[in-house]
């Protein structure tokens, strides 16, 4: 993740962040310090190229973190 954010600038957040606006996912970032607010509002000044979405895409282990893998996953609709 760290090559990535050196290679366009932006902080890791921010490549996850990005990462999940390609892939149409809607965002909630929050935080309560004002520069990392003003740093996740910052996602339209670059995109990630296909070959690192790939690389960001291998990362996905399927696991649920804010809700039961199974049932009721709103990802996984039967």
């Amino acid at each position: 993740m760290g090559e990535l954010a050196s290679k366009y600038t932006v902080s890791q957040a921010q490549i996850l962040l990005r990462w999940a606006l390609q892939k149409g996912y809607p965002i909630l970032p929050k935080s309560t310090k004002q520069e990392r607010v003003e740093a996740n509002a910052k996602l339209f000044h670059f995109s990630i190229d296909d070959e690192d979405m790939k690389k960001l895409d291998a990362l996905d282990v399927d696991a649920a973190i804010a809700w039961p893998a199974q049932p009721g996953n709103p990802l996984h609709w039967d």
